[in-house]
C-alpha cells in the first residue's frame, strides 16, 4: 500500500509541477524497493510479521551500507581532485573555476552541503575573497576615471 501511495504521489507531483524530478525519482525508487521487498514477504501471523521485519531491516541495512560506501568514495574523489588542483595549480584561477563549477552543479552542491568537503569550503573562501578583491579593484578604477 505504501509503495502505491509513493508512486502515485510522485506521478501527481510531477504532473502538477509541484515536485522536482529528483524528488519524484526518489519516490519512485523507494516505491520500487518496497514492492520488491513485499514480493518476498507473506504475512499471515505474528511470526511472519517478525520475519518480514527482519527481511526489510536487512535490506535497509544493506542499502545503508552501500550509501555509506558510495559517500566515502565520492568524498575521497573530491579530496583527491582538490589535492591535485592545489598541487598543479597552486596560485592559478583553476581552483576558483573548480569551486564555481561545483557550486553551480546541483548534485555536487547538494552532496557537499550534506556531507561536507573541507577543501571545497577552504577554496570557496578564497573565491569569495577573490570576488571581493575584483569588486574593490573595479570600484577603484571607476573612481580614477571620474577624477
Amino acid at each position: 500500500k505504501q509503495a502505491s501511495k509513493l508512486e502515485s504521489a510522485a506521478q501527481a507531483g510531477r504532473r502538477a509541477n509541484s515536485m522536482s524530478e529528483d524528488a519524484a525519482r526518489a519516490g519512485r525508487r523507494a516505491a520500487a524497493v518496497m514492492t520488491e521487498m513485499a514480493a518476498g514477504i507473506r504475512m499471515s501471523d505474528a511470526a511472519a510479521g517478525m520475519q518480514a521485519f527482519q527481511v526489510i531491516k536487512k535490506r535497509f541495512d544493506d542499502e545503508n551500507a552501500k550509501l555509506k560506501q558510495t559517500t566515502a568514495a565520492t568524498r575521497t574523489r573530491l579530496d583527491n581532485m582538490f589535492a591535485f588542483c592545489e598541487k598543479v595549480f597552486p596560485e592559478g584561477q583553476e581552483l576558483l573555476i573548480l569551486v564555481t563549477e561545483l557550486t553551480l552543479n546541483p548534485a555536487a552542491a547538494r552532496f557537499i552541503g550534506k556531507y561536507g568537503c573541507d577543501a571545497y569550503f577552504r577554496n570557496n573562501k578564497n573565491l569569495l575573497f577573490y570576488e571581493r578583491q575584483t569588486e574593490i579593484i573595479r570600484s577603484i578604477e571607476e573612481l580614477k576615471l571620474e577624477q
